[in-house]
């Protein structure tokens, strides 16, 4: 009996480390991210506001862009929005912003590329690393997602002289 159990135990623990290792690399949680790091890349980086607005409140900052959602009341958990960013939307217009997204490697919602065909979402313009990636879900997640937006959230992003912020004074 002894040894059935250990047996059973020694077992359950190699299946735990083989999906350990099967795992997508990069999916550890978002908050793992470093979010002063993600609020440089949304203000400098990030194409991110050309569609959702500086604001993250789905008003874009360039006119001809698709209105992105507004990320402030977003009911994705961390991980369905870091793979919304890292795989884009298919049928969307939203992009893909890693370079081994739809791949062997990372496939996306349980697919790779030829799975889907013409229905793939564009690739972005600029690509994201796990780190970026993660440290820009951290941001998102500390300064958009569930807060107010107000003078003093406007002001806390873009700066007191920034004109976005006039709207809140």
């Amino acid at each position: 009996m002894k040894t059935l159990i250990g047996s059973s135990l020694a077992a359950f623990g190699a299946a735990l480390l083989i999906a350990g290792m099967l795992a997508v690399p990069g999916t550890a949680a978002a908050q793992d991210g470093d979010p002063e790091l993600g609020k440089r890349l949304w203000l400098t980086t990030a194409n991110c506001k050309d569609c959702h607005g500086s604001l993250a409140n789905g008003a874009p900052d360039i006119a001809q862009e698709p209105q992105g959602y507004n990320l402030r009341e977003t009911i994705l958990t961390a991980e369905e929005m870091r793979d919304t960013v890292r795989c884009g939307r298919i049928g969307g217009l939203m992009p893909y912003f890693q370079s081994s997204a739809w791949t062997d490697r990372a496939p996306c919602y349980g697919m790779i590329a030829a799975d889907i065909g013409n229905d793939i979402p564009d690739r972005a313009e600029r690509m994201l690393a796990d780190r970026t990636l993660n440290a820009l879900i951290a941001f998102i997640y500390r300064d958009f997602v569930g807060v107010a937006l107000n003078l003093a959230s406007c002001t806390e992003l873009l700066g007191e002289e920034n004109s976005r912020c006039n709207a809140f004074r």
